[in-house]
């Protein structure tokens, strides 16, 4: 049946995600160690599981990320650590150490700025015990590469960044579309971290090797992936190109339709916008039954299909993705923004493209079939 079908494909690829804890077995006694690669390779998994390993050693673990679904999906999946590992986003560490409970209407700069800067004054002047971790971990690092983020984290750290214990996550060539970060990799680790070790992750065990294929074909991304784990289903990605709203709406319920029929539920699929909630084509949805499906990410009760946009939905993944609202030149970071949509599914991947997008979409449209498949 299709849902025993699906079920097996997610049996695999966690399987496949399982096979990278090697990784930390390898890197086990360097106190420090970054650990990059491309969307796929297991990142998350890996980043939780250092997050139980210090734990169960005894260690206080604060594991961060930057985007707010990353953080609540991070603290559901350690909840069961018990209270040796504080998961959050680091704007939440940030508010908490600076002792504000909640904030008004903040402006972009008071995120960037003011609210480091008060964590940094609090931290300095000893906010105690509750601030001061033995084990630092974070995931999605290439967002959080920025100098007052890191004060903030070497103030949280015992021995700091250069001298604590710390593992670093993070696709530091293809992901970084928040603009967060202001310095390098590079410069991170000859100016905060002199003696840390870095290991390659390369194979992709998340996505299907078609899916995989696609995001290769993107511009600077070519060979990013030394292989895909996974078994190819022989199922491509679709792209369609709508010339107005009311045409991507009928391809997006269409697409939505598909997946149903092909066994999916609501609670597989997500649907991905390159803009903003207000401006989604989703919001255009009115027509019964998937008016009422459809519901906001955070909101989604039993059966429903989730939405959010791209930047939100960034370092996690679904058995079945529909992204749309690809308008090309209106977003800058626009490739590495297909990179971020596409990699997110693990099963099935729709795209829905404006014609405007067809120029920067043609290298996605003359790839060879399946030919990272092992």
């Amino acid at each position: 049946t299709p849902k025993a079908a699906l079920l097996r494909r997610e049996a695999e690829v966690l399987r496949f995600t399982q096979e990278q804890v090697h990784a930390l077995d390898a890197m086990a006694a360097n106190a420090q160690v970054v650990f990059e690669g491309p969307a796929g390779t297991g990142k998350t998994v890996l980043a939780v599981e250092a997050a139980r390993r210090g734990a169960a050693a005894g260690r206080r673990v604060l594991f961060v990320c930057f985007n707010r679904l990353l953080g609540e999906a991070l603290r559901e999946q350690t909840a069961a650590f018990g209270a040796n590992v504080v998961a959050c986003t680091l704007h939440h560490h940030m508010r908490l150490a600076a002792g504000l409970e909640e904030v008004e209407s903040p402006s972009s700069s008071f995120w960037d700025t003011e609210l480091p800067a008060m964590a940094i004054d609090a931290l300095l002047e000893g906010r105690g015990a509750a601030f001061s971790f033995d084990e630092l971990v974070i995931d999605e690092a290439q967002d959080i590469l920025r100098e007052n983020y890191l004060d903030v984290l070497d103030l949280s750290l015992r021995g700091g960044l250069a001298a604590g214990r710390w593992r670093i996550f993070g696709d530091f060539i293809g992901q970084n579309v928040y603009d967060s970060a202001n310095i390098s990799l590079d410069q991170f680790l000859t100016e905060r971290a002199g003696n840390a070790s870095r290991y390659l992750l390369t194979r992709n065990c998340r996505n299907t090797p078609r899916i995989a294929e696609l995001a290769s074909h993107l511009p600077g991304l070519e060979r990013v992936y030394s292989g895909v784990l996974r078994a190819d289903d022989y199922l491509e990605p679709t792209l369609h190109f709508y010339r107005d709203s009311a045409e991507q709406a009928r391809l997006l319920l269409d697409a939505l339709e598909r997946l149903y029929q092909e066994g999916f539920s609501g609670s597989d699929i997500v649907v991905l916008s390159a803009r903003s909630d207000p401006h989604a084509i989703v919001k255009q949805v009115s027509a019964p039954p998937w008016r009422d499906r459809l519901r906001p990410l955070a909101e989604v009760r039993g059966g429903q299909v989730g939405y959010c946009s791209i930047h939100a939905f960034k370092g996690l993944e679904a058995p079945a993705v529909v992204v749309t609202d690809l308008d090309y030149p209106t977003n800058r970071a626009f490739h590495p923004l297909v990179y971020v949509a596409v990699t997110r599914a693990r099963h099935r991947l729709t795209l829905l493209a404006s014609e405007s997008a067809r120029p920067a979409l043609a290298c996605m449209l003359q790839r060879p079939m399946a030919t990272l498949s092992q």
